[in-house]
């Protein structure tokens, strides 16, 4: 087990990629907190948690990421109820599909304040017990949407496009710490938010979703959409010591989709 009796926080893992990579660091011996705005899918994931292991420190906890008060009472939590803080994970995020020229102030907002001011809030008080012990892993889910802009994915673009920067500036700032800092950039992974994508492209081209995920899946040299536990994996290897020398990199998940 590489990561035996480390303490992990992973945002947004009621469901999806999060759910995966919880499952898969608690797989690997971490206890792991699930941190989730729905407390009824983080209770759930954290019940299968503690069926893989009956040991498992971790449990679930609502927070809304996009508000600092929120943060830092969960932050809080987890030093006095673990002690200490050896991974975290920023996943949390939300997805809109709208023309750029539609896009209401609220709503590019809203995509911002989830995406990049939560990365941005709980990187900032989670560091700071990470620098004080001069260790830790803080690890972005970012995207190939980070990477290349696309349609009718304005905010999310420029909300994972931001997530690669914060990535790099806390990076610079946090090696010196000895707290390594990477993102990873999935592309096509099957997941109810990956659903959403499809009926909602479908919507402004005129093709069904089942069309859209056909397209989708032909830009993939494997031929195939990621799962969550891909995600879990990569996750997993760059919080263990396996990875001590990765560090300041956005790292593609994406089956060939974007070299680069």
């Amino acid at each position: 087990m590489k990561l035996k009796n480390e303490i992990a926080i992973v945002t947004g893992a009621g469901r999806g990629i999060g759910k995966g990579i919880a499952i898969r660091l608690a797989q690997e011996g971490g206890h792991v907190v699930v941190c989730d705005i729905n407390m009824g899918n983080a209770e759930k994931v954290s019940r299968e948690i503690k069926g893989i292991n009956p040991d498992a420190r971790g449990f679930p906890i609502r927070t809304d990421v996009s508000v600092e008060k929120e943060v830092e009472s969960m932050v809080s939590r987890v030093l006095k109820d673990l002690g200490t803080i050896d991974i975290l994970v920023n996943n949390a995020g939300i997805l809109a599909i709208t023309p750029a020229i539609e896009i209401a102030e609220e709503e590019w907002d809203r995509v911002l304040a989830v995406n990049l001011k939560g990365p941005f809030l709980c990187s900032k008080h989670v560091a700071r017990e990470m620098v004080k012990r001069r260790k830790g892993k803080i690890i972005n889910i970012a995207s190939n949407a980070g990477k290349r802009g696309d349609r009718f994915l304005a905010h999310y673009c420029a909300s994972k496009f931001g997530v690669i920067g914060l990535t790099q500036a806390f990076a610079k700032e946090l090696g010196p710490h000895n707290v390594h800092v990477n993102a990873v950039c999935p592309g096509f992974i099957e997941t109810a938010m990956f659903a959403v994508l499809d009926e909602g492209f479908g919507k402004y081209l005129g093709k069904t979703p089942e069309q859209n995920r056909q397209d989708f899946v032909s830009l993939v040299p494997l031929g195939r959409m990621g799962t969550p536990d891909d995600v879990g994996s990569l996750v997993a290897f760059l919080a263990s010591k396996d990875a001590d020398y990765i560090h300041g990199q956005a790292i593609n998940l994406c089956g060939g989709v974007t070299p680069y």
